[in-house]
């Protein structure tokens, strides 16, 4: 199986493991992996492989099937940090996650009998609960040595932390059909939803209603990222309605390989950004 993407720095070293990171991404479609250099302090490796798969068995098989058959995703990272793309995201004060979050979950979402719960804390007293289908995570646990398991919404959540505008922000994440807003006021995450789309009005009308039932004006700010297209029509619609509508960028707090640069930052950020979760 060929990769769709992959970019590797001429400093990657085969010997060198211990002192790299690994975030994986992964959905019925699609398996995505990347390495940061913890002492460079830089992103060397990017792959993307598009895959489609009726259920999480066979996405497990095809994941399988790509690490026989390369040398860079191996036992041996310092630490690697996976997401599952799903829409079965959702915020959770802290107090009743830790304690009761599948009871939590379940009333917002049907819990398959195969899935597991992710509870991944934030600031302010909030946690993002996510599922994740078993055979998946044991799958992972058992490849790698150090694992830990995050929603697809956290390195968004936790660019909050880092770089966070005081005025109202919506940010928006598109991965295939499935768009995740969050919404923010300085630290605070107010609102993080989930919505299925079947095209480019489905984004405008799921974003506008958002801003209204908050309350937030065209001052506004929106940062899009995942597969967006920077000449789609969304973008320059929602420039219609709020002043301050941007692409997002890679942090100035890390660096990237060269190699990165032939495609736009915001398609594999989240990806990226993942790594530097903890």
């Amino acid at each position: 199986m060929q990769p769709s993407l992959f970019f590797v720095d001429e400093t990657f070293d085969i010997n060198n493991y211990n002192n790299y990171k690994l975030s994986i991404q992964c959905s019925l479609d699609g398996f995505s992996f990347s390495v940061f250099d913890t002492l460079l302090n830089k992103f060397i490796v990017l792959a993307d492989y598009y895959l489609i798969c009726a259920s999480p068995f066979q996405l497990k098989n095809e994941i399988a099937e790509v690490l026989n058959n390369q040398k860079i995703v191996v036992p041996g990272y310092k630490h690697v940090n996976i997401s599952y793309v799903t829409y079965k995201n959702m915020i959770s004060p802290d107090a009743l996650a830790e304690n009761t979050e599948e009871a939590i979950f379940t009333f917002t979402f049907e819990k398959d009998r195969n899935e597991e719960i992710i509870n991944n804390p934030l600031l302010n007293g909030k946690s993002l609960l996510c599922a994740i289908p078993t055979l998946l995570k044991d799958f992972f646990s058992s490849y790698f040595d150090s694992v830990s398991y995050y929603s697809p919404c956290f390195p968004l959540a936790d660019r909050i932390n880092t770089k966070a505008p005081m005025h109202p922000t919506l940010q928006l994440q598109i991965h295939n059909h499935m768009l995740f807003i969050l919404a923010t006021t300085g630290h605070e995450l107010k609102v993080m939803n989930t919505y299925y789309t079947k095209n480019e009005d489905d984004v405008l009308y799921f974003t506008l209603r958002l801003a209204k039932s908050l309350g937030f004006d065209n001052n506004t700010e929106i940062i899009l990222s995942g597969s967006f297209d920077k000449s789609s029509v969304t973008g320059k619609e929602l420039k219609r309605y709020f002043k301050t509508v941007s692409f997002a960028r890679f942090s100035p707090r890390y660096s990237v390989s060269y190699t990165f640069l032939k495609k736009p930052e915001h398609i594999y950020l989240s990806l990226i950004e993942l790594a530097l979760c903890e």
